[in-house]
């Protein structure tokens, strides 16, 4: 097989067929050990919406106890 030059011969070739376009790679692995990776989210969407669910109730719940603070404060003296 030749040696291809920065552009000079890649230009000549047509199609991925042409063997004189080839360029052969050897890859050697030292051992055949697979490693696998496996992802699982930190929340399920049942978990997302309670969460979010619990805050709207302690957002709310302190809204209203600032509500009827502010009402027992100034109207009901």
């Amino acid at each position: 097989m030749q040696e291809a030059d920065s552009e000079g011969s890649r230009g000549s070739c047509v199609t991925a067929s042409d063997l004189s376009c080839a360029t052969l790679v050897h890859i050697i692995f030292e051992n055949l050990e697979i490693t696998t990776f496996t992802y699982t989210p930190r929340y399920e969407p049942v978990g997302i919406l309670s969460f979010i669910g619990g805050y709207v109730g302690l957002w709310l719940g302190i809204s209203l106890l600032t509500v009827y603070d502010f009402l027992e404060t100034w109207i009901f003296r």
